[in-house]
């Protein structure tokens, strides 16, 4: 396994950065049962994700012993996702166990068995005719956890094939065309996973059921496209590159409203544009219903736009960026005004040409140092930023996260910004002697030089409600800055606490909102004020979350499973002056809506359990009102509707009656 680790650096990296021996720890992973008993023979794996350039991705596989345990050797400064997975002798899967997360060098590991059995799902491309000119189609499936793990699948000539086991749940399946290009992806929106969660649960645990559940995915016919780019002047740009989110499973009408901004590595890059800013694009066709788009009918029907809509020529999000120009994000909703400053020109015969717009910007660039020494070259840094006010009309959505590392004397630089946008630049690499990060704003006339033992080190050590240390809380810190429609706009990062409860940052002095959130023992929220030459430490108490609980009956006292029944999470902060608890700063409520769009469930999710219970760790945040929505389709045509208030007090194995007849 370290033989495979060197060749395939020496591969990928250049020869400098692979003579680089990066040091292993000896690590503990153990693997038990609901009862907590050991388990032998499981296959477990630890993925952690690589940087373009900097360094390969790091998998690690073993099987655990007679006792349940297994020592590995894990890189120092990486994160790894944990999983195992249990089969028997026919190599068919028995038991898998729970993903972890924020795996670290050293500190032992504890994989519990799911309560779901393991089950494999048949999958099937259609419409692979129609991309013959592109094959071979090579499809991987990938994970949905922090770092993705790869499955290749092999399809058979009808476009089949069974799909392995996926940590994580509903995998994401990405289309390779004969060139290794991505072209496109699918993955399903919140909506899609919760029914299909539904679905699967109910065949786990009743194994008799008929017919077998799998995936179909339409790759749609491909079409040709003609993007034009140019500045305000008319001018070609060349050299403008060109991301599209071409998802084949979200649908047109888009589920997955706020939460955490797209990473860009995740969208197909179609390339650049040439001398005459001109870029031909083969993209898969939009999806129809009933011989029409759909969000073309629902324009016509809800504000009467009869004009043509990029919707309608392309699967979006698109994400444009050029050296010299501010980078443009143009989303899917129909209903946003940043889907303004492009021109779609339709000529009989010919494939629509869509014109686009540039304005002029800036690039964020610098020079990192640690005590007045440069960073070396391959420092891997995460980049994030949000309009400001002098993008006028911009729709307040964050831009796509930007990967990228230092250079040789510590320089970096991120292109795309106007004046007045918030931004975000930190890293992890032990590299840079852990973690740190720096907010501001840009201003094109300078430059930044940050030397990184000269900022304020931020200590928090977190305890649950008993005391105990409260490790692997989330964090989240961030603060806000005004934006282009006259409201603040928030940027923050995570992070996780170590198993002590204690989670250290490197800060740029200024006044930070933080939230904690640990999915057992409870949340707390707050502020602070970061000064020049200090070193805070704050010791925080997680309160306990409102638990409610109940099971959902019919008038006969029988349990309603999800499929016609739904439960869902409807959670809003209350005008007025009902928010001034929160630290006294209202501007605090952009950031509290982001990170609670993280954390808790979204409305398209089903909350149901298969026995027809649910159980919801409510946050009782001061002035956030929460109320669970209870609806059930009936014959003809009709709906049971019925919404249920959250409390701090919350409630226990209460029975909630849903009939005709009750209120």
């Amino acid at each position: 396994m370290k033989l495979k680790a060197l060749l395939g650096i020496a591969f990928l990296l250049t020869p400098s950065l692979a003579a680089q021996e990066i040091p292993r720890r000896k690590t503990l992973v153990r693997v038990v049962d609901q009862e907590g008993k050991p388990l032998p023979g499981v296959a477990v794996l630890l993925q952690s994700s690589g940087v373009p350039g900097v360094r390969v991705e790091d998998r690690v596989e073993a099987k655990t012993g007679k006792r349940g345990g297994v020592f590995v050797g894990l890189e120092e400064g990486r994160s790894y996702t944990a999983w195992g997975l249990l089969k028997d002798a026919g190599g068919e899967p028995v038991v898998q166990t729970r993903v972890m997360e924020e795996v670290r060098a050293g500190t032992p590991v504890l994989l519990r068995v799911q309560e779901i059995r393991p089950l494999r799902f048949p999958l099937r491309v259609s419409m692979l005719r129609f991309w013959k000119d592109f094959a071979p189609i090579r499809v991987v499936a990938k994970s949905p956890t922090k770092n993705p793990i790869a499955f290749p699948v092999s399809l058979d000539a009808r476009g089949r094939a069974r799909l392995p086991v996926i940590p994580g749940g509903i995998p994401r399946l990405e289309f390779y065309d004969k060139e290794q290009r991505l072209f496109a992806f699918w993955e399903m929106d919140t909506l899609g996973r919760t029914q299909f969660q539904a679905l699967r649960n109910a065949r786990a645990i009743n194994p008799k059921l008929k017919g077998e559940m799998g995936l179909l995915v339409a790759l749609r016919k491909p079409v040709r496209r003609l993007i034009l780019v140019q500045d305000e002047e008319g001018a070609p740009i060349q050299g403008a590159e060109v991301y599209l989110w071409n998802n084949l499973g979200s649908s047109e009408m888009n589920f997955d409203f706020g939460g955490e901004p797209r990473d860009l590595s995740r969208f197909c890059r179609m390339g650049e544009t040439n001398a005459r800013g001109e870029l031909s694009v083969v993209v898969p066709e939009g999806r129809r219903v009933f011989g029409t788009r759909l969000t073309q009918t629902m324009r016509k029907i809800v504000v009467g736009d009869k004009e043509p809509h990029l919707q309608d020529y392309l699967l979006l999000p698109m994400v444009l960026r050029a050296k010299g120009k501010a980078i443009r994000l143009l989303g899917s909703s129909f209903f946003s005004e940043e889907n303004k400053g492009y021109k779609i020109v339709l000529n009989e015969g010919n494939a629509p040409r869509l014109e686009f717009t540039m304005r002029a910007g800036a690039t964020f660039k610098g020079q990192i140092l640690s005590k007045g020494v440069p960073l070396p070259a391959g420092v891997p840094l995460l980049f994030r930023s949000r309009a400001g006010t002098e993008r006028e009309g911009w729709h307040p959505e964050a831009f796509p996260w930007v990967r990228g590392w230092t250079r040789e004397g510590g320089g970096f630089a991120f292109e795309g910004l106007m004046k007045g946008d918030s931004l975000l630049l930190d890293s992890q690499s032990p590299k840079a002697g852990g973690n740190w990060a720096y907010f501001g704003s840009m201003d094109p006339g300078k430059s930044l030089v940050l030397d990184l033992k000269k900022l304020p080190e931020l200590h928090l050590s977190i305890s649950g409600p008993g005391g105990q240390p409260a490790g692997s809380t989330r964090i989240f810190l961030g603060r806000d800055f005004p934006g282009p429609l006259e409201e603040s706009l928030p940027l923050f990062l995570s992070g996780t606490a170590d198993r002590h409860g204690s989670w250290r940052l490197r800060i740029n002095p200024g006044r930070y909102s933080y939230f904690l959130h640990h999915p057992r023992m409870g949340w707390a929220y707050g502020s602070c004020e970061v000064q020049a030459g200090s070193s805070p430490k704050l010791s925080l108490n997680l309160s306990a979350f409102a638990k409610h609980s109940g099971t959902i009956v019919n008038a006969r006292g029988r349990p309603l499973k999800p499929g016609i029944t739904t439960l869902s999470l409807v959670h809003e902060f209350m005008e007025g002056n009902e928010n001034d608890d929160l630290e006294g700063n209202e501007n605090d409520t952009g950031f509290f809506r982001e990170v609670l769009s993280q954390i808790l469930p979204p409305f398209a999710e089903n909350l149901l359990k298969p026995d027809g219970s649910f159980d919801l760790a409510w946050i009782p945040l001061p002035g956030l009102r929460g109320k669970l929505e209870l609806s059930r389709l009936t014959f003809p045509g009709g709906m049971l509707h019925k919404e249920l208030e959250l409390t701090s007090e919350g409630f226990k194995n209460k029975k909630i009656v849903l009939s005709p007849y009750s209120k």
